[in-house]
């Protein structure tokens, strides 16, 4: 399974949730909660407290109908109020908040890179690594500094506002090998949207807690009452009146109490359900990632407390280290590493929201035996977890296998580098981990710093937009030293302008990727001066390079995210019509971009069109006056909400396209990962021979 045919189960796992489950739960529930009311009310009328609430207008007949459409009316919307109402404050809270409320609900607290801790710097540079190998932005690593258990969680509603959260127990016990398959499985849930389902999961299952929550302090409150009304009032007719009240609001918190129970325990089994299966698909994709089962393997070892013991080397668990203290987990528990309730009974029925350990270590080695003859040694030489690699493995070649007899006219024309990278979008190798590590080791000094700190960071993305033209360049270092600059910039790129000089231009996208949740540490108010800047550098010569296009589109969509000032769009996803024609624009900027003769043009149109069943002669509505950046804004916008369907052909095209002629120039680059990352698709760094931007005029 691939990142799109995952993205595409992964949405249609949500539209079941809410088409079937929710509405045979919901429908359940009302008719467990009419008969309750309906029974209630009986016992009361046998009860005689009918004549009792005489006293005060209320009357309650002895009809026998088995249905009452009034009272089913009334006890559907005491149910269904504060259920939605409750989910949809919760869900707003994590719409709005994306993981960091997430991260601040479980009392974590952001790990910064000024920490002096060696194993939280340690954990910031595997999440560092992670992110540029994956094409995004460097999610920030909150800390459950209290939490002594080995566990992680990732959680977020896109990757712009996503978070990695680790606990103390997991930096300190696992090696860097271990830590790096821990990220790597979180990041597989980041990569895939699973994330997007477990928050959604989340306030589904708030709006039965608190239907609980509701009947449990009304009762309370209803008890103190009873005994305060017999002491203060004296009179008999009142005294009959005020109990049967009682007794009757006595039963409506109770019937709230059992309700929330039992919605709670159906929503859970649904949410353990979903949560069991994409664990499997997390470990595999952890594999693939890192090409090192070893460290996942020792990893979920750690946490099942398996040790060996005598001779026969026989496994056994002594204690389970995945637990957490914190009540609040309870909700999350389906986001974590492993299953937060594990010393519980309760975890092992269908409550469970992970699989059994063993089972998820025999899916990586079979050979292993949670009381088998496997030895401790055994299970660390490399190479062990062959099995589960190549079974993975051999789900990306039949992928990679059934595209290229179905695209065997375009395949001959697709530069390998390229091609790797759009196969690879939500599941980076190896060798992309590779070059990230290089990348972070080779970066220079003063530029690896500054990048960590946000003045530095803010002053890297400027020193970016710096113009190799000379005269372009002095005017936009003018520029920066008028008055009305940022004080935390000025100065700043003067200095570390010089130091950029070694940087290779392939990378600079992966420096921005370091420098954006850096900069959205900085306030509100020099988010807007250092905007307006970014526009200002951009600016200076009249004219927007692709680059700078590709560059201001990042930052701000992130950081707009993150200020809240992100445009909101439609959740409805365009007419097909629309979706096409938009692609079209696309495929003809990309076409226009990496060629200058029209044959050429033309030629890379159609082989891109040709995927999507465009017509060729469509190029005529996209000459190169009107494949500008205000195109690009508008297509792209426009394909924001497309499904993952339409998606994965699209990149393609766009990849088609580019190679062309055989060759990627570093600009065409930057434009098509810009592309997929704005689409949701992030493409890990093109690991090819990128021709240099000046030969593209």
């Amino acid at each position: 399974m691939n990142f799109f045919e995952h993205q595409d189960h992964a949405r249609h796992k949500t539209k079941w949730l809410m088409i079937v489950f929710s509405p045979a739960v919901l429908v359940a529930m009302l008719i467990l909660g009419y008969t309750l009311f309906k029974l209630s009310l009986y016992l009361l009328w046998i009860r005689g407290i009918t004549l009792s609430l005489n006293h005060i207008g209320v009357v309650f007949d002895d009809s026998r109908e088995l249905f009452d459409p009034v009272l089913f009316s009334i006890s559907s919307c005491l149910i269904l109020f504060p259920i939605a109402l409750a989910a949809a404050i919760r869900l707003y809270e994590l719409y709005s908040g994306g993981g960091e409320a997430v991260a601040t609900m479980l009392g974590g607290t952001r790990i910064y890179y000024e920490t002096t801790d060696p194993d939280e710097k340690r954990v910031l540079n595997v999440v560092e690594e992670m992110a540029i190998a994956s094409g995004l932005p460097v999610p920030p690593v909150y800390l459950l500094s209290e939490e002594e258990g080995i566990n992680a969680f990732t959680a977020g509603m896109r990757h712009q506002d996503a978070v990695i959260g680790v606990t103390r127990g997991t930096i300190e016990q696992l090696t860097r090998d271990e830590l790096q398959g821990v990220v790597a499985h979180e990041f597989s849930h980041l990569l895939n949207g699973d994330m997007r389902i477990n928050m959604r999961l989340t306030g589904f299952n708030y709006g039965f807690q608190m239907v609980f929550e509701i009947g449990w302090i009304v009762l309370l409150r209803v008890s103190r009452d009873r005994w305060e009304r017999r002491e203060k009032d004296n009179d008999d007719s009142r005294i009959g009146a005020g109990i049967a009240i009682c007794s009757l609001t006595s039963f409506f918190p109770i019937i709230f109490m059992l309700i929330g129970t039992i919605g709670f325990f159906f929503s859970r089994l649904l949410q353990s359900a979903i949560s069991r299966q994409r664990e499997f698909l997390a470990d595999a994709s952890a594999i693939q990632f890192t090409r090192h089962p070893q460290g996942l393997i020792g990893a979920l070892m750690k946490v099942g407390g398996l040790i060996p013991l005598s001779r026969r080397q026989r496994w056994k668990r002594i204690f389970r280290k995945s637990s957490l203290n914190s009540g609040a987990a309870l909700p999350f528990s389906h986001m974590f590493f492993s299953d937060v309730l594990a010393e519980y009974w309760i975890s092992r029925l269908a409550f469970a929201t992970h699989p059994p350990l063993p089972e998820r270590i025999r899916r990586i080695d079979p050979s292993f035996e949670a009381g088998g003859s496997r030895s401790h040694s055994h299970a660390s030489t490399p190479g062990m977890a062959g099995p589960v690699t190549s079974e993975f493995a051999g789900a990306e070649r039949s992928v990679s296998g059934r595209e290229t007899s179905q695209a065997s006219t375009r395949s001959k024309t697709l530069a390998a580098g390229t091609h790797q990278a759009v196969l690879h979008i939500g599941s980076p190798d190896r060798n992309h981990m590779d070059y990230a590590a290089t990348l972070l080791k080779t970066l220079p000094e003063p530029i690896s710093q500054a990048v960590h700190e946000p003045p530095g960071a803010c002053s890297v993305i400027c020193c970016l937009l710096l113009d190799s033209n000379l005269v372009i360049r002095r005017q936009q270092m003018a520029l920066l030293e008028a008055e009305g600059v940022p004080r935390f910039i000025s100065g700043e790129v003067q200095k570390l302008s010089r130091s950029m000089k070694p940087i290779s231009r392939r990378d600079y996208l992966a420096l921005i990727e370091i420098a954006l949740p850096v900069v959205g540490r900085i306030s509100e108010n020099q988010f807007r001066d250092f905007f307006a800047l970014l526009q200002q550098l951009i600016q200076v010569d009249q004219r927007t390079s692709l680059f700078e296009y590709a560059l201001f589109r990042i930052v701000s969509d992130y950081l707009e995210d993150h200020y809240g000032k992100a445009k909101t769009a439609s959740r409805k996803p365009p007419a097909h019509q629309v979706l096409m024609q938009h692609a079209s624009g696309l495929i003809a900027t990309l076409a226009h971009v990496g060629h200058t003769d029209p044959q050429a043009v033309q030629q890379a149109f159609n082989l891109g069109a040709d995927i999507l069943g465009i017509a060729p002669e469509s190029l005529n509505d996209w000459p190169l006056n009107q494949c500008g950046t205000r195109t690009l804004d508008t297509v792209l916008d426009g394909l924001a909400e497309a499904p993952m369907a339409f998606k994965q052909p699209l990149i393609q095209a766009l990849a088609a396209c580019v190679t062309a002629d055989g060759k990627t120039t570093i600009t065409e680059s930057e434009l098509l990962r810009t592309v997929a990352l704005d689409l949701d698709c992030p493409m890990p760094p093109l690991l090819v021979e990128l021709t240099p931007p000046e030969a593209v005029t």
